[in-house]
This record gives structure tokens, sequence and C-alpha cells, in this order.
């Protein structure tokens, strides 16, 4: 298993000896690319975004593209960033994990994704309803709590209900 994060040039050169071509390892150093998965009949290409928490940064929440390039018996990832998400399956974590199991180490990665997903969640909502409290202890204007409470609804709503005859 290669992993590379944010790769030189001289990683991105073994990279591309190993077969991966220069477009994918760009796409996956592309902040704006979008997840999604090609498939030929030599290489499955798999761009997902992974969660990332930099407490230093005023975005301390935030996703970055992790590409996971399936070629023949290699399983290639590529980050701008180093990210610990291959710790657990390359130090036996998880005791029935093979990282030669492709697919299913491409699995794993999901899952570890989604339950940091769910944790930096976690941890969003607490830091959300702390800085709540102090701003209601700090101020009574009531429309700026108002606005608060539109801040923590869905952005996405379902649409209307269709009237019934």
């Amino acid at each position: 298993m290669g992993q590379c994060g944010g790769p030189t040039p001289d990683e991105m050169e073994k990279l591309v000896n190993w077969g991966m071509e220069m477009d994918y390892i760009n796409y996956c150093l592309d902040q704006d690319e979008m997840p999604r998965m090609e498939r030929d009949e030599e290489y499955t290409f798999i761009l997902i975004c992974i969660p990332i928490h930099q407490p230093d940064s005023d975005i301390p929440y935030n996703t970055v593209p992790l590409g996971i390039m399936i070629l023949g018996n290699k399983i290639i990832s590529v980050c701008r960033y180093d990210s610990d998400i291959f710790k657990a399956p390359t130090n036996g974590k998880h005791r029935f994990m093979k990282t030669g199991k492709r697919y299913r180490l491409t699995l794993y990665i999901f899952l570890e994704t989604a339950v940091r997903y769910l944790n930096l969640l976690r941890e969003i909502n607490r830091a959300t309803e702390a800085v709540e409290d102090r701003l209601q202890k700090s101020t009574q204007n009531r429309e700026l709590l108002e606005l608060l409470k539109y801040q923590k609804s869905p952005r996405i709503l379902p649409p209307p209900c269709a009237p019934t005859k």
C-alpha cells in the first residue's frame, strides 16, 4: 500500500511510475474536486472527502480530497494533507484487516471516514452550544438569538407536501 500526504515532485514521479496518471494525482490535490468513482479494466479510482481538524485555522473543521487508486495488486492513496486514517489498518488495530485485501481496505477507509465525520460533528455541536451559552449571557439581543436558532436548522429542507384532494 503506497501512501502520500502532500506528495513531493519525486513522490509524484514514483506514483506515475507505479501507473497512476498525473491527472488523477492532480484531482487528489485539488481542494475543489468532487467525490466520485471511476472504473476501468486496469484500475479503480475513488475520490472521497475526509474530515480534518485544524485547531489553529480560521475554519477549524474542513474536508479535503483523498484519492484511492486500485491498480492491479496495489492500492495507492494520495491526499494533500497527511492523515492518520491508515494508522489503524497498518498497526494491527483491526486483527482481521489485511491490507492485501484491496477492496476490504477501501471499505475500511469509508467506515473510518464516516466515524470521523460523526466525531467532528459532535465536537462542532459541543463548541456551538458553548458559544451560544456565552452569547446568551453576554447579550440580550433577541434578533441575534433568533438568528442562532435558524443557523442550527437543516440547510436543505424537504419539498413542501402536495395538497391533498
